[in-house]
């Protein structure tokens, strides 16, 4: 088990040399999977820890985990702000309420709400977690049986300095932020080895800007939703039509029909997509040319505890896209990188 020792609450420390100065490229495929190895040791070579995630059916983001000692499963959840449980899968779980005590949080500063709940020990991998808040309610979908207990959301990305290698299915953790200088070293070596940064903003939830047929457009990056998709009134404000079937080659399923799950952490459930074909995509300096998204009757800018979401989300950039394209997510920088493409 890789040795840690806990810092400050929700925080990890590892015991390893830190990589200083310039740091080398390295070798990665183009567009997709690829390279892991090559981009798993060099981040190894910066104290990040890695950690497996699993594919099943269609969450692509699923992780083992271990919470106060038992088995469970955790969908890697960026559409989720905050990292949440299903009571009646992970019971026994005392509240700051229960325990008369508040929470000094890295992230968020005092916790003192009598309602969070308090994970004692959260173990993933040989990495070990303590006193990680988080919210409980009942996970529900419609007419499908969910095959996780929770969500680990975008405050446990963002506490514990995150990077998910999205095409190579991997998350690594780090002990303390990087300095400025190893920061500086690991942008250099993305940006060498052809990938593209674009930069994200997280007021609540990840928030990519692109232009969508040259027009402005707001994505959620959402690695909990099954599948990308628009608004219909923003499809019909580009005048885009739908599609009846999705050609071969494209990320989603050819029926135009095909279940999303998870909206934002939204509630729960599945939903039937539209699809639609977007003729340009621009993000950062990358131009993808008739990109098939799912089409929904929502105001994604209203999703969210209390429809305190950010005004401009029209588009939520979903986990077919993320796995795809081979992101990678640094939440430590706030900036995704896009491998080469093919």
């Amino acid at each position: 088990m890789h040795k840690v020792t806990k810092a400050l609450p929700g925080c990890l420390m590892f015991f390893g040399l830190l990589a200083g100065g310039l740091a080398p490229r390295f070798a990665v495929a183009a567009g997709g999977s690829g390279g892991r190895a090559s981009l798993e040791n060099y981040l190894r070579s910066f104290a990040y820890y890695p950690v497996s995630l699993v594919e099943v059916g269609r969450q692509r983001f699923l992780i083992d985990a271990q919470i106060d000692e038992k088995k469970r499963i955790l969908l890697v959840d960026t559409g989720c702000p905050v990292t949440t449980l299903d009571v009646r899968r992970v019971p026994n779980l005392r509240t700051l309420g229960q325990l008369q005590t508040k929470l000094t949080d890295n992230l968020f500063g005092e916790l003192s709400d009598p309602a969070i709940l308090l994970i004692d020990k959260l173990q993933i991998g040989g990495a070990q977690f303590s006193n990680q808040p988080a919210r409980g309610q009942k996970l529900e979908a419609d007419y499908v049986r969910l095959n996780f207990d929770g969500m680990l959301g975008l405050d446990f990305l963002l506490r514990n300095f995150c990077i998910i290698d999205c095409g190579n299915h991997q998350i690594f953790f780090r002990g303390a932020r990087p300095t400025p200088l190893q920061a500086d070293a690991m942008a250099g070596s993305f940006r060498a080895s052809g990938f593209t940064g674009i930069p994200v903003r997280c007021p609540r939830h990840l928030v990519m800007a692109a232009k969508t047929d040259g027009q402005p457009f707001g994505w959620a990056v959402d690695t909990g939703a099954s599948y990308s998709l628009i608004e219909d009134s923003e499809r019909v404000r580009l005048n885009l039509k739908l599609v009846e079937h999705t050609p071969l080659g494209t990320f989603l399923p050819s029926t135009v029909e095909a279940r999303g799950l998870g909206l934002l952490g939204h509630g729960l459930g599945t939903h039937v997509l539209r699809v639609a074909c977007l003729p340009t995509f621009e993000v950062g300096a990358r131009t993808w040319h008739d990109l098939y998204v799912g089409v929904e009757d929502v105001k994604l800018s209203e999703l969210g505890d209390g429809g305190n979401s950010t005004a401009d989300i029209h588009g939520i950039f979903g986990a077919e896209l993320l796995a795809g394209h081979g992101a990678v997510i640094d939440f430590s920088s706030l900036t995704l990188w896009l491998r080469p493409d093919r």
